[in-house]
């Protein structure tokens, strides 16, 4: 995947931002980023944060708590970490399974919640 202009992986396919789902949610837990070394042969890795709906702004989200994954790692630099568990955000959002060039990443999480919906962040 290339890179785009902020430096993150270009997402191919991906819906228009108008049919993509826009919630406000609040991060109640934060997988730990990895080092580098940790991720074998992989250069970059996406990590699951968990975060409870507070409004759904544009889409459908039935969902009260979901698992959004966000870039930790880019070329086996480890990303400046810009969210606070207990914080906020406005969030975009596809469904991470929904796009194949996505489930080739590594992905760490340490949630129990699996069975929540799996969320990208398409660069909020």
């Amino acid at each position: 995947m290339p890179a785009g202009q902020t430096g993150l992986p270009v997402v191919r396919g991906l819906p228009p931002p108008e049919k993509q789902l826009v919630v406000i949610a609040k991060l109640v837990e934060v997988t730990p980023t990895p080092s580098p070394d940790r991720i074998g042969q992989y250069r970059r890795c996406l990590a699951a944060y968990t975060y409870d709906v507070q409004q759904v702004l544009q889409g459908a989200c039935r969902e009260r708590r979901i698992l959004v994954a966000h870039w930790v790692i880019i070329d086996r630099r480890v990303l400046p970490v810009s969210r606070r568990v207990g914080q906020s955000y406005r969030l975009r959002l596809v469904l991470l399974d929904d796009y194949p060039q996505l489930q080739v990443e590594r992905l760490v999480m340490t949630q129990d919640e699996v069975h929540l919906p799996l969320y990208y962040d398409t660069g909020s």
